[in-house]
């Protein structure tokens, strides 16, 4: 499946770093701001700007990817973003949920790590021409088993930490 198969381009609102002293509003609550940071999970910093730059109102399940180092981060929160001229890729789906969205981050990042890098930008347009191999039910993208797949991973995990810890603790 081509990534704009499975996945809905957002409209963004980007924000100049330079301009946030100007955006300020202290009754806004406080939310992440993104950027093309691979640390930290993109976010930058936290702060309560006009709600007119606000991203995510609705606070939907959202995937960004960023072009110039392909860094995908998942959220769940309204959020800001910082101006990178349109290079990070908002994504949603009606599909989309937390286990849904890492198991399509896994297969977008196995890709995108290897198609792209800093002279070959991941823009929106390479990206939503890009294939990514996914379950298939019916001929068409099995998301059932992708949410059941990443929720017996994470169970497993959790079993194998508590047990680690329950040896360790005697």
């Amino acid at each position: 499946f081509r990534i704009e198969d499975v996945l809905d381009w957002q409209p963004q609102k980007e924000i100049d770093p330079l301009k946030l002293d100007n955006l300020k509003d202290v009754n806004q609550k406080l939310y992440p701001f993104y950027g093309q940071a691979t640390i930290n999970n993109g976010i930058i910093s936290y702060n309560q700007l006009v709600d007119e730059v606000l991203n995510n109102k609705e606070g939907k399940s959202t995937i960004l990817i960023h072009s110039n180092n392909q860094n995908t981060v998942y959220l769940e929160t309204p959020f800001y973003l910082k101006d990178g001229h349109g290079a990070t890729s908002v994504l949603q789906s009606e599909k989309l949920n937390k286990p849904i969205a890492h198991f399509l981050i896994a297969c977008i990042v196995k890709v995108i790590h290897k198609k792209f890098h800093y002279n070959a930008k991941a823009t929106k347009i390479e990206l939503k021409r890009t294939e990514i191999s996914l379950p298939i039910k019916d001929g068409e993208p099995d998301y059932l088993l992708m949410e059941n797949y990443i929720s017996a991973i994470q169970k497993l995990t959790v079993k194998k930490v508590i047990s680690y810890l329950d040896g360790k603790m005697i």
